[in-house]
């Protein structure tokens, strides 16, 4: 079988084509929807809280930490909006069995960076958690495609320094 100089034009003509056509298609059809920028705006539900902490003294040096995880917790909500605002309901900021009450606690939060389908950023409370101030608040969501998050803030309890992090899955 020869080729005619026609026959090849026809053939190269439809290879362009199908080039500038593929390579011109919506990137989000390229790539699945997990390893797209996402945004952190949605409600989540806490799934575990972890306190920790370093005890530096003469001959000491050690890092520790202990499961906070109550019953009341996983009643406990983050909302991130929009605006930048943010709502965490603490059902457990009083320690009680009954977890009926909950402390509404307002803050904002500041997308910072993106990873392959997640985000990260800092947060700020405009009040205390359980009775503390806070400091040093930044979120991070965890796997693919944002459906879990993380959020980590310091506070000082009787002139020690914990690290807490409370985990969300969203809702």
């Amino acid at each position: 079988m020869t080729c005619t100089l026609p026959t090849l034009k026809n053939m190269l003509y439809i290879l362009f084509f199908g080039i500038i056509t593929f390579s011109c298609s919506d990137p989000k059809d390229s790539f699945p929807d997990a390893l797209l920028p996402v945004t952190p705006v949605g409600e989540y539900k806490v799934t575990s809280v972890y306190k920790s902490w370093k005890i530096i003294a003469p001959g000491i040096d050690s890092k520790d930490f202990e499961t906070l995880t109550t019953k009341c917790d996983l009643f406990s909500t983050i909302k991130l909006n929009a605006n930048n605002t943010m709502e965490l309901m603490d059902y457990n900021y009083n320690n009680d069995d009954d977890c009926s009450d909950f402390e509404k606690i307002t803050g904002s939060w500041v997308k910072t960076g993106s990873s392959a389908g997640g985000f990260y950023g800092d947060l700020s409370l405009d009040k205390t958690f359980r009775g503390h101030d806070t400091s040093d608040g930044r979120y991070s969501s965890q796997g693919l495609g944002g459906k879990e998050m993380v959020i980590y803030f310091t506070l000082v309890e009787e002139g020690q320094k914990y690290s807490y992090s409370i985990w969300f899955k969203k809702i």
